[in-house]
């Protein structure tokens, strides 16, 4: 799924930068996981300081401990509602 990964993030970043209210909603969030489920295909994001999306899902450090980091928001859906199919 590294494909959809290396189209997916850019393009929601791509709509956010042209956005200025959404990365100022987004930032406050800093840090938090978002799983996405579509189909076959799960990916977990990132929201960074500037309030645009990374990939997610990696380790994090919690008091010198190695944690998996926890989506905190998870969107789902079947691949018949997506406008077109994977």
């Amino acid at each position: 799924m590294a494909g959809v990964e290396r189209v997916l993030v850019p393009a929601l970043n791509h709509l956010i930068q042209k956005e200025s209210w959404a990365k100022e909603r987004l930032q406050p969030f800093s840090g938090a996981q978002l799983q996405i489920s579509a189909g076959s295909i799960q990916i977990q994001l990132s929201i960074n300081g500037q309030g645009m999306f990374a990939l997610g899902g990696d380790e994090i450090t919690k008091g010198g401990r190695r944690a998996a980091a926890v989506a905190a928001c998870s969107l789902s859906a079947t691949t018949t509602e997506l406008p077109m199919s994977f």
